[in-house]
């Protein structure tokens, strides 16, 4: 399964004049695409993550290689970011993808606990404060990149 860059669920233009046409084309059709791009090329060299999906990926986050965390979690999050973005006026409600995220269960809901039956501490991610080193030593824009589906969460 080749991963592949979604559409803006608007148009380049359609969130001027707080982000304009250049940075929104540059952004969503250069930067994230090399995520995209750089993401499959690592896929591609390891056939234990061929056909895997990102959730897929992110369960077994510790043992990606970096080519894969800092792309798969470089992808998801811009994926996320378009979704969130909407142009003056049409905020304010769930698009239908995160409708049907939810409708099949798949809810985003951290859970920080140092308990090892918790999927966060399976994962790797025992509390509050070890997201927040996640954060200083974080992948791309500093962020403490989190997964979060199928009841797990990691950095990446």
């Amino acid at each position: 399964m080749a991963f592949t860059l979604p559409p803006l669920p608007y148009a380049h233009d359609a969130l001027e004049p707080a982000i304009d046409k250049e940075t929104m084309t540059f952004h969503h059709d250069k930067h994230h695409q090399a995520y995209v791009d750089n993401l499959n090329k690592a896929v591609d060299a390891d056939a234990s993550l061929q056909g895997k999906s990102l959730e897929e990926l992110f369960a077994g986050v510790s043992s990606a290689p970096k080519a894969v965390r800092n792309n798969g979690g470089g992808h998801w999050n811009h994926a996320l970011f378009w979704e969130l973005l909407a142009p003056a006026g049409q905020g304010g409600r769930v698009n239908e993808r995160s409708q049907a995220r939810r409708d099949e269960g798949r809810t985003w809901r951290p859970s920080f606990s140092g308990d090892p039956a918790v999927p966060s501490a399976r994962v790797g991610l025992a509390d509050e404060a070890d997201l927040a080193q996640a954060r200083l030593r974080g992948i791309g824009q500093g962020l403490g990149d989190v997964a979060v589906g199928h009841g797990l969460i990691g950095t990446l």
